[in-house]
């Protein structure tokens, strides 16, 4: 794996982990918004 990669890897793993725990603050009706994207 190349550098850039394994970085945007790690970047789209801590964004990941933080909306989910960004959603479980959310009310539902937030949270089906959110998924629809």
């Amino acid at each position: 794996m190349l550098r850039k990669e394994r970085e945007l890897d790690d970047a789209r793993r801590k964004l990941a982990t933080i909306r989910q725990q960004q959603y479980k603050f959310l009310p539902s009706e937030l949270r089906e918004d959110g998924q629809e994207q």
